[in-house]
């Protein structure tokens, strides 16, 4: 019996995180043949992989140079040609993959949050709290215009995007909840972070970016 009493206690204290993977579905009724035929360039420089919230600092596990290797993987996966900046029709530029802080998370089911919240700071971290965290991920799209038949050597802006659909469900004590990198999983972190990125990509197909 003090067996099973000291594996409840254990998971019980230990910080956990769960994910779904979404990014695959929303390849669904995409033209990859029209796509094709779409030459595309992605930087990153400069990205912000942080966020504030509430005097805290929410960090991904993940560098630039990985996101931005998503990034690509995810375009292809598209049917999207990634190519140099010197080559392309257009050019992605990310601005940010961060979490949210919890934002996302803002009025849904907020007095539940708050009252598991409250009892587990009554008992020193023991009781389990629940949260999340939304991946955002945001960017601007730049295309190159023809000039009488022919490519034009300059970028013009065409729109920017923000999406933070990947979810992160988080379960922890008290004193754990608002450490993103202890509580999050690297591995459901790659998992939200790739559907936000999806859907990114899924956003501007739908409102004919690349027409």
């Amino acid at each position: 019996m003090k067996y099973i009493v000291g594996l409840v206690c254990c998971l019980l204290l230990t910080a956990c995180s769960t994910t779904s993977y979404n990014a695959p579905n929303l390849l669904d009724g995409v033209d990859k043949q029209k796509l094709a035929m779409v030459k595309i360039h992605i930087h990153n420089d400069g990205i912000i992989l942080a966020s504030q919230a509430n005097e805290r600092l929410f960090k991904l596990h993940h560098n630039a140079p990985q996101v931005q290797e998503m990034f690509e993987n995810i375009a292809r996966a598209f049917g999207l040609q990634v190519t140099t900046e010197a080559e392309a029709e257009y050019r992605l530029h990310v601005l940010a993959a961060k979490p949210d802080g919890g934002e996302c998370l803002e009025g849904l089911s907020s007095f539940g949050k708050g009252a598991t919240y409250t009892m587990s700071v009554m008992t020193f971290g023991v009781m389990p709290a629940t949260n999340g965290y939304c991946l955002q991920v945001d960017a601007e799209l730049f295309y190159r215009p023809e000039i009488y038949g022919e490519l034009s050597p300059d970028m013009n802006f065409l729109a920017d995007f923000s999406v933070n659909d990947g979810r992160v469900n988080v379960l922890a004590g008290a004193n754990e909840l608002d450490n993103y990198q202890r509580v999050v999983t690297i591995e459901d972190e790659a998992r939200a972070l790739e559907t936000s990125i999806a859907t990114l990509f899924r956003e501007m197909i739908d409102k004919g970016a690349f027409d």
